[in-house]
């Protein structure tokens, strides 16, 4: 059985349409602030930072339709093991988000995409912050890494 060639692109495309729906989201009002997750971590030092600014995107992509709500656990996330390079993980519980549909008929179908619009502009906002996101389920539990 030979692999796809196109599995590897699968990634890149995701990562440029996150970065397009940040933009456009940026560009109708929804700008929670960027963070440089490399230095400040994904708290800003227990201030909030990147996980308060996902809350704040969230709750703007709320406000416009795009879901219901959304909650942030940072359970899996520890500051010092962060700053030492190590993978982390994040929940993002989303209530009925845009596109969910769609993604699940993707999922079904095997395309190989896990697109979404809401987990895609989370995506793009992570990547602003020099946050790389490995990998992303239904309910958008984040695996990140420094970039």
């Amino acid at each position: 059985m030979t692999e796809d060639p196109r599995a590897g692109l699968r990634g890149v495309i995701g990562l440029r349409i996150g970065d397009a729906l940040y933009k456009l989201a940026t560009d109708n009002g929804i700008s929670p602030k960027l963070y440089d997750a490399r230095g400040d971590g994904l708290s800003n030092g227990g201030k909030g930072g990147v996980i308060k600014g996902i809350k704040t995107l969230c709750d703007g992509l709320a406000k416009k339709g795009l879901l219901d709500q959304v909650t942030v656990d940072t359970t899996g996330y520890d500051e010092a093991k962060w700053q030492q390079a190590n993978p982390m993980s994040l929940s993002v519980m989303l209530k009925n988000p845009a596109g969910a549909a769609a993604a699940s008929q993707l999922e079904k179908d095997q395309v190989g995409l896990e697109i979404d619009i809401v987990s895609a502009v989370i995506a793009g906002y992570l990547k602003a912050c020099k946050a790389l996101p490995l990998s992303r389920s239904a309910m958008l539990q984040l695996l990140v890494r420094k970039r």
